[in-house]
């Protein structure tokens, strides 16, 4: 018997070598830069989400409308085929785009699929062969690495030329209503400023593929002109859009840069049940909020606010939480945007902020802001786990890579109905 138990120890212990000894080890970075080397395949392009179980989280009692259309609609589209691969894209760029270039910015709050989750992101510069209007990003779960997955609009919509002539073919800050539905925007050049719209793409099936399409003509739009008010003119564009479906299901466009504005649309087209585009004149719109006040050393958009934007509203135990940003963004490291909330029993607004000032003047609670080397973080979007935890989803400048824009996420847990975001 003494005999077998030592052959025993023996075999195991030479199991033991041989995987440790032929483990793959992989070199890396930790949070203060310096170069580590571990067993653990490193998470790049997404932030891992560890779920430790002595942290309690509370659950959602109350499910967003839409969040309970998607997870009927998991198993949409089975056997079909996208239509542009977004990374055959990259690959026939000249100079090809590589693997250590790839980056996400603006992301849509994460959808499921039958087979993994998907997010829809901002075109990039269409330069080098690149031109896709939208991007959608792939990973088969919340530990895996986003991947390049299709490539939307590189036949731009036809209204396009009249409505926004200066656009360079990207848009932006685009949102999944469902898995057949994209809300987008349409900005003029950068630089220039002008008109900019917001607008839907629909999910078609043709010849086994999905082919995403716009719905033909802008949902809303502005001029890009200086609107007057009261305290003075300002820039307000239609920018960045959102939506939520009450529990009646009624639906609520939001949008918006300078202002956040919103209105009531028709569930299917989301088309304005007024029928008219934004005007501060016409009442079926109602501004939701405005920027933080300028401060005297700093200039404002004219009206004595700074400049706001990215909406997101989600629904939660009877209220509606409006997500914005304040700050600027696209500037890499140096990028300052930071997360703001408000919540209101009605969809649109008001939206009062813990300290109970409306965010029409200028109220938002903090939410996320810069840490470490993850700056500027903006765009929020909220998806729910396989454990019903709340997650914030959001786009950051890696200062450790020369302020590349990444995907990043955050555990969030409800105190007294509000949103705490944890480390």
């Amino acid at each position: 018997m003494k005999k077998i138990y030592s052959h025993k120890i023996f075999l195991l212990s030479l199991l033991l070598y041989f995987t440790t000894a032929y483990s793959e080890i992989y070199k890396s970075v930790d949070e203060d830069g310096n170069i580590i080397f571990t067993d653990k395949k490193p998470l790049t392009y997404s932030e891992e989400i560890e779920l430790e179980e002595d942290q309690t989280i509370e659950s959602n009692k109350s499910l967003n409308p839409s969040e309970i259309n998607h997870n009927q609609e998991k198993n949409e589209n089975p056997g079909l085929d996208i239509d542009i691969s977004l990374l055959n894209h990259y690959k026939k760029m000249r100079p090809s785009l590589n693997k250590d270039d790839w980056h996400i910015h603006d992301p849509s709050r994460v959808i499921m699929t039958s087979s993994g989750q998907l997010i829809s992101v901002t075109g990039k510069a269409q330069e080098d062969g690149y031109n896709c209007g939208l991007e959608t990003w792939y990973r088969a779960s919340p530990k895996d690495n986003w991947e390049p997955r299709e490539c939307l609009f590189i036949d731009k919509p036809d209204w396009i030329s009249k409505f926004v002539p200066t656009n360079d073919g990207a848009f932006w800050a685009p949102e999944f209503i469902d898995n057949e539905r994209i809300l987008y925007s349409v900005a003029s050049n950068f630089d220039d400023g002008g008109p900019s719209c917001t607008a839907l793409a629909i999910a078609e099936k043709e010849e086994g593929k999905i082919i995403w399409k716009d719905s033909g003509i802008p949902l809303t739009c502005t001029t890009g002109t200086p609107t007057k008010t009261k305290n003075g003119e300002i820039e307000v564009e239609a920018i960045d859009p959102a939506f939520i479906f009450s529990p009646n299901g009624r639906a609520y466009l939001i949008t918006g840069g300078g202002l956040i504005h919103g209105t009531e649309v028709n569930p299917e087209n989301f088309q304005p049940l007024s029928g008219n585009w934004f005007s501060l004149d016409d009442s079926s719109w109602k501004t939701l909020a405005r920027g933080p006040m300028s401060k005297e050393d700093e200039e404002g958009i004219g009206d004595g606010h700074e400049w706001v934007e990215a909406p997101y509203v989600y629904y939660r135990e009877g209220f509606y939480y409006l997500f914005v940003n304040w700050g600027s963004c696209c500037r890499g490291a140096d990028s300052d945007y930071n997360i703001r909330v408000g919540r209101s029993k009605n969809p649109i607004g008001p939206f009062l902020d813990k300290k109970g000032i409306d965010m029409v003047d200028g109220g938002g609670s903090l939410v996320l802001e810069s840490k470490g080397t993850k700056r500027g973080p903006g765009h929020a979007g909220i998806w729910k786990n396989e454990k019903a935890q709340d997650i914030l989803s959001f786009h950051y400048y890696d200062a450790k890579r020369d302020g590349i824009p990444l995907y990043g996420e955050r555990k969030i847990v409800w105190k007294n109905n509000w949103p705490t975001i944890m480390n």
